[in-house]
């Protein structure tokens, strides 16, 4: 019986593959017959009739074409001697999977803001077969790549939907094949070029964007252009009818604060404002966290930090609800109005004399409001508001900010109706009554 040699299956390309085997000490005029299966069983196969080569004597070999890309392949050898016996039992060769086919096309569909559906034809490829996906804006020649489906997702399908692009910019992606032994073959880029579609009002190209669906909560999230993770859940209901929202990371610095030298400022773009506040979580960087070179630095501060949006009719730079999370460097906030929004160190009020109420009055059926917001309290005052007649409604303590987030609701979670109420302040500087309108 021969005997398998070091390097069975050897010249693998898509469709064929060379089998080399040991005559094991039979002469050479010994004959041979290979059979090769796609089955362990051997149910079906096809047969080769081998003579022994003098020359690579006592290594035998056959070239066997008209495989499949990417199948598995299982070969066995009898000897057959002079008088055309055949040994009983034959050696076994193992298995070997051909190389996948390079996809034979890749084009895109459904392009939208931040979004393409990737198609590809796989050619003869098994159903085994993996794929990758590459994207850059710049060329493949660049380190500007990025890998929005990577061989290590296990995806064996022809269509693939990318999101987290950005807007309004051009893109180029390629695909490659990979078989089951983890062997790559050449990819292939798309026919053209794909250009995002441009975002809402003057959203940037380096922008993420999403379209908001009215019936349920819509997810935008990516990467911006500094390399920073971002996402924001728009709730069900916060718009009527559906809106292109864009997200940008700004140069700006209107609030005159940084972070280890960097500026953490986004632009929120859309064409109308929501009733519901957003959520926006994003993360931050190590030389934005804890930076003793060039201060100050969030996780230091972390208890004074909050997300401000910026008003550019007044100048001022008025705080939303933020919470932060110095272990996984990241920050969440409510955004009731898409805007400019800049992180910021909010330092509690030593005094009483400026107080700021935003919205005043506040209306809770209109876009853009969704919550009252009281800054410039001293830290730990407590807040009571009462309607004209007496009657407290709410009460709560300002944060370690000096800010107070009020939704309009009363202490039983209903709103409260249109009306003029009196919000006594009392802190560790003294008291102090101030007035909010609620308009429904």
């Amino acid at each position: 019986v021969p005997a398998p040699s070091n390097n069975v299956f050897t010249q693998v390309t898509t469709k064929s593959f060379k089998v080399t085997w040991d005559a094991n000490g039979n002469p050479d005029y010994t004959k041979y017959r290979l059979d090769i299966s796609a089955d362990p069983n051997f149910g079906s196969y096809t047969s080769y009739d081998v003579d022994t080569d003098s020359t690579t004597f006592p290594y035998i070999s056959q070239v066997v074409s008209g495989l499949k890309p990417n199948y598995k392949y299982y070969g066995r050898v009898y000897a057959i001697n002079k008088a055309n016996k055949i040994t009983d039992t034959s050696a076994s060769l193992g298995s070997k999977y051909t190389l996948a086919q390079s996809v034979e096309r890749v084009y895109a569909t459904d392009i939208s803001l931040s979004g393409v559906t990737l198609n590809w034809d796989t050619g003869e490829n098994s159903l085994e077969t993996i794929y990758q996906v590459r994207a850059t804006s710049v060329s493949f020649e660049s380190p500007y790549i990025s890998t929005p489906l990577p061989f290590g997702f296990n995806f064996k399908g022809n269509s693939y939907l990318i999101n987290g692009l950005w807007i309004n910019t051009t893109y180029y992606f390629d695909v490659t094949a990979r078989n089951m032994e983890g062997i790559e073959t050449a990819s292939i880029q798309t026919t053209t070029p794909v250009v995002t579609l441009p975002g809402p009002g003057n959203a940037p190209p380096s922008s993420i964007a999403g379209v908001t669906d009215p019936n349920s909560d819509t997810v935008i999230s990516g990467i911006l252009i500094d390399n920073r993770w971002v996402s924001m859940t728009i709730p069900k209901g916060s718009f009527n009818t559906p809106q292109p929202i864009a997200i940008a990371k700004l140069n700006d610095n209107p609030c005159g604060w940084t972070f280890g030298g960097s500026t953490i400022t986004f632009g929120i773009y859309a064409n109308d404002q929501p009733y519901i506040p957003a959520i926006f979580v994003f993360d931050y960087f190590g030389s934005e966290a804890i930076n003793s070179t060039n201060p100050p630095d969030i996780n230091t501060n972390k208890a004074k930090i909050a997300l401000a949006r910026y008003n550019p009719d007044t100048g001022q730079c008025l705080p939303v609800k933020t919470t932060i999370d110095p272990g996984l460097r990241k920050i969440t906030a409510e955004l009731n109005h898409f805007s400019i929004y800049q992180l910021i160190i909010l330092n509690p009020s030593s005094d009483l004399n400026n107080i700021k109420v935003f919205p005043n009055p506040f209306y809770p059926n209109r876009t853009g409001q969704g919550i009252i917001t009281i800054t410039n309290l001293p830290e730990n005052s407590n807040i009571k508001i009462y309607t004209l007649s007496g009657q407290k409604i709410y009460e709560t303590m300002s944060d370690s900010t000096g800010t107070v987030y009020w939704d309009g609701k009363n202490s039983k979670g209903q709103m409260a109706g249109s009306g003029v109420y009196l919000c006594y302040i009392k802190s560790s500087v003294g008291s102090k009554t101030i007035k909010v309108a609620i308009e429904r």
